[in-house]
């Protein structure tokens, strides 16, 4: 391991989208209240969380 980093999924260049339900819990129990979630769709195309880039010289080097 050289460094830590932090990388997120592109939802926007992917096309990710909320269509996926579930059923909302009550002590355990189905509510009969549904929640959508976002269903991922695969890229191999990530963001660098660069909040705090102290290793910036680090990911500059391993990056094509």
């Amino acid at each position: 391991i050289l460094f830590k980093y932090n990388i997120q999924h592109d939802c926007c260049q992917a096309g990710c989208i909320a269509s996926g339900k579930w059923a909302v819990l009550q002590e355990h129990v189905e509510s009969g209240i549904t929640e959508t979630y976002i269903e991922h769709k695969p890229l191999d195309i990530f963001l660098i969380n660069a909040h705090s880039f102290h290793n910036a010289h680090l990911i500059q080097a391993i990056l094509p």
